[in-house]
């Protein structure tokens, strides 16, 4: 009512608004209300973490498919970025003059020699990839028409490479999610067994069965959103972040520091 009488008519607000008790009582109300909605959030996402840590200890009893599952996370997230580098990287030999193109194919061939070296030294074995390297960045430099379609050609293997592995981060994302299911399913059954006859007097048979059925098939579709998301998406963050650190370190902590306070402010509205 007073809402109405404000927008039809702002003259003839009541002088005395606010200081009705009924008024003062609903906004209390309103003010617990959203002080409970806000301490239910809060301990809805710590028993999410909670459960989600617990979790994670069961995929850690299979170390293997872990492994290879949080490797084509990175394959998965990283191609984005390699998409990104390759193009910005590849046009710059079509972009630049050659004296620059020059300087910067030194910078890469000297590179890959530092990462050739650090191969050797861990497994002494020493791939040649610099004469290859150099060998192509001279003829992009020489022709801007099979540069650019070399970087067609890098962008295309990339996206397939990135493409095949998130299929295969999802299959095995599937096949991790199934036996941490079938463990659960076993330590429930074994817990089961142990129970006492006045806890089947008290629960009936069908809520029991859809503790094994409906609870976990639900735990097993959002396991595998949350081991195909929650290790792909912050490598999807870091991966980036790593680059601009390498490129300037100044700029991404200039970017952080007027980034983050808008981050959070948009996350808080």
């Amino acid at each position: 009512m007073i809402t109405s009488i404000y927008i039809s008519c702002p003259t003839k607000i009541n002088p005395t608004f606010g200081s009705d008790p009924h008024e003062l009582e609903n906004r209390g109300h309103l003010l617990n209300k959203n002080s409970h909605t806000n301490k239910t959030k809060r301990e809805t996402v710590k028993k999410f973490w909670a459960t989600y840590l617990r979790l994670c200890r069961y995929a850690l009893r299979h170390k293997f498919k872990t492994a290879a599952l949080l490797f084509f996370s990175i394959l998965s997230a990283g191609s984005l970025s390699s998409i990104v580098v390759a193009t910005v990287g590849g046009l710059e030999f079509v972009i630049a003059d050659e004296a620059r193109a020059q300087e910067r194919m030194t910078t890469y061939i000297g590179e890959l020699e530092n990462g050739a070296n650090r191969i050797e030294a861990l497994t002494g074995w020493r791939p040649n990839i610099e004469d290859p390297a150099e060998e192509m960045l001279t003829r992009m430099i020489s022709d801007s028409r099979f540069a650019l379609r070399t970087i067609a050609i890098i962008i295309v293997s990339i996206t397939f490479l990135g493409g095949l592995a998130r299929f295969i981060q999802q299959y095995l994302a599937g096949i991790l999610s199934a036996h941490i299911v079938t463990d659960l399913r076993r330590e429930m059954y074994n817990n089961l067994i142990d129970l006492s006859h006045d806890f089947f007097e008290q629960n009936a048979s069908g809520i029991i069965m859809s503790r094994f059925t409906n609870d976990v098939t639900t735990v097993n579709s959002g396991l595998v959103n949350v081991f195909t998301l929650l290790f792909r998406e912050p490598i999807k963050i870091l991966i980036p972040l790593t680059i601009a650190f390498i490129i300037s370190a100044k700029m991404l902590f200039l970017i952080l520091l007027f980034m983050s306070p808008l981050a959070i402010l948009f996350t808080v509205i």
